[in-house]
């Protein structure tokens, strides 16, 4: 009778309320993979918001609704960090996820002394089991709508970087940027927090299985590796096949090693969906319009700097038989020479 307690009733309420949270997961790696700025502090995240509020709570007396609204801030304040290390020194989001996701890991050990922090008064989430599985649909899938839309993908599509990645991509392009990480990391802190208070608790992990199942629901839901791309309901299909399957090797119980291998091979196949999605994407027309003040500029181009002008030469003007430079000889005065060929100011005036 496990397996019906599983599918059945509450059984049913808690993998309602386990769903949520992936979808709200991968939601949060693909808003910011699809503005070209992937966030790999997604899991770290999670996990520290419930540590947090953990924290707050049963070390320091703070009330739940409180304590839940600091961690908010701090998801905030953590996106825009990121936003400043990746939009204002240029350089690589997955390198600012990946720093951060280790000073995250730090700061769980460090809050928790490496121990399961409980959480005082945490509700009940399969009272609302239902209710929360809508709303983190909802905002799966009304973000993949938003991001269908032409001048939205335009926008978010800015970032994604079309030549030199090291050179600006211009105000608009960072503040699209700035927005998807703040949105990913409070949407990644929001599903710890339903993952800590499914629990009770939050236990100290590093979050990279979380990483790895929040990636693993982006990329097979159709989200380009490259940004700008992606649907509409994937992410919530893509989610819920990997939480059903997690949920089937642990009732046939099958080796612990067995679901870290069905996220690499999510992750894997992800790939080959975001190959598939870059082939059938629009037309040339469909790429983002620059902004104004995008850094393009070639220091090397030819009309950088011009030393003299060519126009007043032609080719004519160097005809057989003309005198050489230096030599005042016979000539015309009406054919020109070459750049650098032109006769010297001083000396005997033309004779025609």
């Amino acid at each position: 009778r496990s397996e019906d307690a599983s599918v059945f009733g509450d059984g049913l309420r808690d993998l309602s309320v386990m769903l949520a949270a992936g979808v709200l997961l991968g939601t949060a790696f693909a808003v910011s993979l699809r503005a070209a700025v992937p966030n790999l502090a997604v899991g770290a995240a999670a996990i520290t918001a419930g540590t947090l509020t953990g924290w707050l709570v049963g070390q320091h007396g703070y009330e739940l609704r409180t304590a839940t609204l600091v961690t908010v801030g701090a998801a905030v304040a953590l996106g825009l960090a990121l936003a400043v290390v990746v939009v204002g020194l240029r350089a690589p989001a997955w390198a600012a996820g990946l720093a951060a996701a280790l000073g995250l890991y730090a700061a769980v050990l460090s809050l928790g002394a490496g121990r399961t922090l409980s959480i005082p008064g945490a509700p009940d989430l399969r009272r609302w089991a239902w209710p929360l599985l809508a709303a983190a649909v909802v905002v799966s899938v009304g973000a993949g709508l938003l991001g269908m839309r032409r001048e939205v993908r335009h926008a978010i599509g800015r970032y994604r970087p079309t030549g030199d990645p090291a050179v600006g991509r211009g105000g608009g392009a960072g503040l699209v940027a700035t927005t998807a990480l703040v949105a990913s990391t409070v949407l990644a802190a929001g599903a710890g927090l339903v993952l800590a208070f499914r629990a009770g608790a939050a236990v100290p992990d590093d979050g990279l299985t979380l990483l790895a199942q929040a990636a693993g629901a982006a990329l097979l839901g159709g989200t380009s590796v490259h940004g700008r791309r992606g649907g509409i309901f994937g992410t919530v299909l893509a989610a819920a096949f990997l939480h059903l399957a997690a949920v089937w090797l642990g009732l046939v119980e099958a080796e612990p090693w067995t679901r870290q291998a069905l996220l690499g091979g999510a992750i894997l196949v992800g790939l080959l969906v975001s190959r598939v999605v870059e082939a059938a994407g629009g037309p040339a027309d469909d790429l983002p319009e620059p902004d104004e003040d995008r850094e393009e500029h070639d220091p090397y181009a030819t009309e950088a700097w011009s030393p003299y002008s060519t126009s007043t030469y032609s080719t004519a003007g160097y005809a057989p038989g003309a005198a050489p430079p230096g030599d005042h000889g016979t000539y015309r005065t009406d054919e020109p020479w070459w750049p650098g060929q032109a006769p010297p100011s001083s000396g005997p005036p033309f004779r025609s």
